[in-house]
C-alpha cells in the first residue's frame, strides 16, 4: 500500500462515549504537500515506528506517514462533525474541557512497542 500522505502538526484522537470509553481512534494532520488542507482519517488500525521521528498509520484502505512528537486528545463523540469541519482538535479539546497529553505521547509509547494495533 502506498503512503497516502505525510502529516505533520498531527493529533492522534481518541473519540470517547458519553461513558468515557473509547469508541474510536482517528488521525487529525496537516498534509506536509498541502499545508492550507487537513486530513481526519478513518478509524486507526495500526501505528508502526519508522524512523526516529516518524511513523505509519493504517487505517482499513490507506496508509499515512506521521512526522513529529504528535499530540494525543480524548474528545467526545459529538466533537466528530467539528473535526470534519477541520476545526483544530486542540480548539476543540479546550471546548470541551479535555487536556490533551504532552507531545510525543505516540512516540514514547512506541519506543516501548515499536507497533501499537487497535
Amino acid at each position: 500500500m502506498d503512503v497516502k500522505a505525510t502529516l505533520s502538526q498531527w493529533a492522534l484522537i481518541e473519540l470517547c462515549t458519553s461513558a468515557g470509553d473509547a469508541a474510536e481512534l482517528v488521525v487529525y494532520g496537516i498534509p506536509s504537500k498541502a499545508p492550507d488542507e487537513f486530513v481526519l482519517t478513518s478509524a486507526v488500525d495500526l501505528i508502526e515506528q519508522e524512523g526516529d521521528d516518524s511513523a505509519f498509520v493504517t487505517t482499513q484502505n490507506s496508509l499515512y506517514r506521521v512526522v513529529g512528537p504528535g499530540r494525543h486528545y480524548q474528545l467526545p463523540l459529538m466533537a466528530l462533525p467539528l473535526l470534519r469541519e477541520g476545526q483544530d482538535p486542540g480548539e476543540i479539546a479546550k471546548r470541551y474541557g479535555r487536556e490533551d497529553r504532552k507531545p510525543g505521547y505516540v512516540k514514547r509509547a512506541l519506543e516501548q512497542r515499536k507497533r501499537l494495533k487497535f
